[in-house]
């Protein structure tokens, strides 16, 4: 028991820590978040260990669980960082825009836009005006068509404003498409939560009145079907096409 204990708690906290270096490298955290976030899991996974030292099998159950719960966590923190970066983009543009109304060249336009960002966006933008650098397949914050069209700005300087105010008139239609999809996938999850705690009050109400043992198949078949729908649900969602 205790070597399975052992082995338990050594693959939780390598989990832990190896899931925290992959998100430390991403750069969207910082170093604080991930130290606090990683001393937190490493300190529930030992306590669950201590607390299910009889029970090999529930104290595996419970490091899952909770190193499950703790990517569910950073990828939440780290889409709103995300987020905070897509934000900014459009007042990036702005600035650009009206520093080229002021008479300013396009490259001195954006290099003082860009200097009145934060730290971040600009550590991000910046490689995508550089000469040397290629087109980037995929863009943490920023679409690839839009990426392009900024790489392509310095080959037609006579039309940049022009081209600068469509790719913002883009990014605010984007942004509108975005809200209208969001709505839409929020109503989506609050129908799908009602469904499964109807569908948990159901089993319980099963198990109470009827017991466990001749009914656990179709219980267990039905928490099957209902992950499965709630799942096939969410996909649907985020596969719908909406026009802008």
């Amino acid at each position: 028991m205790a070597l399975f204990l052992f082995l338990i708690s050594l693959f939780g906290l390598l989990s832990a820590l190896r899931l925290l270096r992959s998100f430390h490298a991403r750069a969207l955290i910082s170093t604080t978040a991930v130290t606090k976030t990683g001393t937190a899991v490493c300190t529930i996974l030992l306590f669950c260990i201590f607390l299910c030292s009889q029970h090999a099998f529930l104290a595996f159950l419970l490091v899952i669980f909770t190193l499950i719960a703790s990517l569910g966590a950073l990828w939440t923190y780290e889409r709103r960082q995300i987020d905070a970066l897509k934000s900014e983009t459009p007042h990036f543009l702005d600035r650009w825009i009206l520093n080229m109304r002021l008479g300013n060249s396009l490259s001195s336009a954006r290099d003082a836009a860009l200097d009145d960002s934060s730290d971040r966006v600009r550590t991000l933008l910046r490689p995508l005006f550089l000469n040397s650098a290629e087109i980037p397949k995929a863009h943490l914050f920023l679409p690839v068509k839009i990426v392009n069209e900024l790489k392509l700005l310095s080959n037609s300087p006579h039309s940049a404003l022009t081209r600068l105010e469509n790719i913002r008139e883009l990014l605010r239609k984007a942004d509108e498409f975005r809200r209208k999809s969001g709505q839409a996938r929020r109503q989506t999850s609050i129908q799908s939560l009602v469904l499964l705690l109807l569908h948990v009050a159901l089993a319980v109400f099963t198990i109470q009145r009827y017991g466990w043992q001749r009914h656990s198949d179709l219980i267990v078949l039905s928490f099957v079907l209902a992950g499965g729908s709630v799942a096939a649900m969410h996909q649907l969602a985020r596969k719908s096409k909406w026009r802008i």
